[in-house]
């Protein structure tokens, strides 16, 4: 592996993210053309509580995956794949749900 790609600095298709950072666990919500990758683990129970995680910045889904393996035998675990100043989820139940920076309109806020 190249030092760029190993510091990150290299653009890689989404073909190529895919391959290496989706799951069994994974899904994704295409909004605006952007393509938001989330996982879903832990407890089947629909009355099970649900946990939300989510990272900073030059962080990935990945950011989770040993507090995922200790806790999903109780909750239900969505992982979102979260932007720099701004962040969209999807719950269980598929409502849209944005928070973070939105001076200029980007949360669909109005």
């Amino acid at each position: 592996m190249s030092l760029m790609r190993y510091l990150g600095l290299t653009k890689l298709s989404t073909a190529e993210l895919a391959e290496i950072y989706t799951s069994d666990n994974s899904r994704f919500f295409h909004y605006r053309g952007a393509h938001i990758h989330y996982r879903v683990e832990g407890s089947q129970d629909e009355n099970a509580p649900v946990l939300i995680m989510l990272h900073g910045i030059m962080a990935s889904l990945q950011t989770w995956d040993g507090w995922v393996e200790h806790l999903k035998g109780k909750y239900r675990i969505v992982g979102v794949a979260a932007g720099v100043n701004h962040t969209m989820v999807v719950t269980a139940e598929g409502e849209v749900l944005t928070f973070g920076c939105g001076g200029c309109g980007q949360l669909g806020h109005g």
